[in-house]
């Protein structure tokens, strides 16, 4: 988490916060539903990627789960903050269920949407290290925004972009042309050439499972080729991979 700590009034300079600043982590900013980044979400060079998040000040955030019983926060779901003090809000009419939060926000609620990403990368392949996890979410992260583009990644308020869970994830799984999960296999040739040859299979969620060159281009026989390649001890498919069209 960048952290939030530009909505105070002090006079002190803002930056990137520990730890978040560090080489090693990752530094996510809060945008929202149209990909600005808040106000108050700290901004520099730090920063790797943005992710959507709750108004740390005031409106809806990020449901999840609370101390369980009436003890946790949603009970009184409620906050004061910005410059003059004044911003107050509650949980929805009728969501007040002890168990969960309703408004949760800020950079402390961006940083985990970017942590289940990493989840479900090491799910796919467990074997990928901090930098190239680093780099995937970097460069799968999505730049054509809902009102601009980022041109020269990395930016000061959003870094390389909004994190993107699906182009993360496809970018490491080319080659499983069934989307098993499982090693890739003859039961992917087969899916393959099913495909190629019109026999009513279609590589989901996406073709570009069937991309085993990365070429970025119309799925034909030179995939055909390198994945038959690969499965006769050949290089294997070409992963990570940017391409998603």
């Amino acid at each position: 988490a960048a952290g939030n700590k530009i909505q105070d009034i002090e006079p002190e300079p803002h930056y990137v916060r520990f730890p978040a600043r560090y080489d090693s982590c990752l530094a996510v900013s809060a945008i929202n539903d149209a990909d600005i980044k808040y106000w108050w979400s700290e901004a520099g060079p730090e920063i790797d990627l943005a992710a959507p998040t709750g108004d740390a000040c005031g409106g809806e955030g990020q449901w999840t789960l609370d101390v369980m019983g009436d003890y946790g926060y949603n009970p009184s779901a409620f906050d004061i903050c910005g410059p003059d003090d004044s911003v107050v809000y509650h949980c929805p009419e009728g969501a007040n269920d002890a168990d969960y939060m309703c408004c949760f926000g800020g950079t402390s609620a961006a940083a985990p949407l970017v942590a289940g990403v990493v989840s479900l990368l090491l799910s796919r392949d467990s074997n990928l290290t901090r930098l190239q996890i680093h780099d995937i979410l970097q460069q799968s992260a999505q730049r054509a925004l809902e009102i601009d583009s980022i041109v020269n990644p990395p930016e000061t308020d959003r870094g390389w972009g909004r994190v993107d869970a699906f182009r993360a994830v496809l970018s490491i799984v080319h080659g499983d042309v069934n989307n098993s999960g499982d090693v890739i296999d003859l039961s992917d040739l087969s899916a393959l050439v099913s495909y190629l040859t019109g026999g009513g299979f279609v590589p989901y969620p996406s073709i570009r499972l069937a991309d085993i060159n990365c070429s970025g281009g119309v799925i034909n026989l030179s995939d055909l080729s390198a994945l038959i390649s690969y499965l006769n001890g050949g290089p294997p498919p070409v992963k990570p991979c940017y391409k998603y069209e």
